[in-house]
């Protein structure tokens, strides 16, 4: 699977009309595992376990992949266990809205 940036102004989120399929879930890992930025090793971790397919293929994020990344991030506390368990069965369709500095301000967007 794949996914799609899209690259605004800083201030540009303002003029964009769209929705976060997931409520919130993925930006809310993003921000708590410090993968704001995209060149961060999280943001990297975080958009490879967002794409990845598995056997049930089916657009959703799945057990299995979050326990992996739960390894890769190397989560330890309660808090970001909770973050991540929040994202089980939760849709992993739509996009990234960036700014031009790298900074991720939507994740799990459409347009």
């Amino acid at each position: 699977g794949g996914w799609l940036m899209l690259l605004v102004e800083k201030g540009g989120k303002d003029r964009l009309d769209f929705t976060l399929v997931d409520e919130g879930a993925t930006l809310e890992v993003l921000r708590h595992f410090r993968g704001l930025k995209v060149h961060s090793e999280s943001f990297a971790s975080i958009t490879a376990a967002f794409c990845r397919k598995t056997i049930k293929d089916r657009d959703r994020w799945e057990r299995e992949v979050i326990e992996d990344l739960c390894r890769s991030l190397e989560c330890e506390t309660e808090e970001g266990k909770t973050k991540l368990s929040a994202l089980e069965n939760q849709p992993t369709d739509g996009g990234f809205v960036c700014t031009f500095g790298g900074t991720v301000i939507a994740a799990a967007a459409i347009f």
